[in-house]
């Protein structure tokens, strides 16, 4: 069965399981990718869906981590915080337009139980208001929701590690409401940036800040 721990430094998670395991997990949400719908808001969501799986195939490839417990290679991957709850928002969304089974909602529901419960092992009292981003807040219909991830993403990755950083995050997670003032300050910042260079908002590079030195 597959398992999910918080980083060392309060980064985000590790994903672990066998190769059976992950094998499962990047099928089922290779279901609930769907066949490509031509709207910017699938199409946003499929960036942050792909690279979930992208992460999970390196890993039972054996390119990402790997350990030995009483003679059973597991093998394993990390997130941010701030990715998984995007993730989780994204294909959530999907499953109101992908018919979706047993198998792929189960593997939801014990997903976010899993995380919610890393949460919790990194630290109780920031796990308590972080936690509620898990099923809410997110607006996952939002047609620019990959670039709302990477900005408060970098923004994350560019504080000090620990829980009190941790403690922020919901804070920070408000831009990616869509009733905020925060959310709608970066929409704003994205309108202007996408006139000044010509193009449609969707077509602006922004850069993942993660790198190998990054410390999780």
């Amino acid at each position: 069965m597959f398992y999910i721990l918080p980083t060392k430094n309060g980064l985000g998670i590790e994903l672990w399981g066998d190769y059976n395991d992950l094998t499962t997990i990047h099928d089922i949400i290779d279901n609930l990718w769907g066949d490509e719908l031509n709207n910017d808001s699938y199409i946003s969501r499929s960036k942050i869906i792909s690279n979930f799986n992208y992460n999970v195939r390196k890993a039972y490839q054996g390119q990402r981590l790997t350990k030995v417990d009483n003679g059973n290679i597991y093998f394993g991957t990390k997130f941010t915080w701030v990715y998984i709850i995007f993730f989780i928002h994204s294909i959530r969304e999907n499953t109101k337009i992908i018919e979706s089974s047993k198998l792929d909602l189960g593997f939801l529901l014990q997903f976010e139980y899993m995380l919610e419960q890393a949460m919790f092992l990194y630290d109780k009292v920031g796990a308590n208001e972080v936690k509620k981003y898990i099923t809410a807040g997110i607006y996952s219909e939002n047609p620019h929701i990959y670039l709302f991830m990477l900005d408060i993403n970098n923004e994350y990755i560019s504080m000090k590690r620990g829980k009190v950083s941790f403690r922020k995050l919901p804070e920070i997670l408000k831009k990616g409401v869509i009733v905020t003032q925060e959310y709608n300050d970066y929409y704003t910042f994205l309108q202007s940036e996408a006139k000044r260079y010509g193009v449609n908002i969707n077509e602006l590079d922004l850069d993942d800040i993660i790198n190998d030195d990054t410390k999780w």
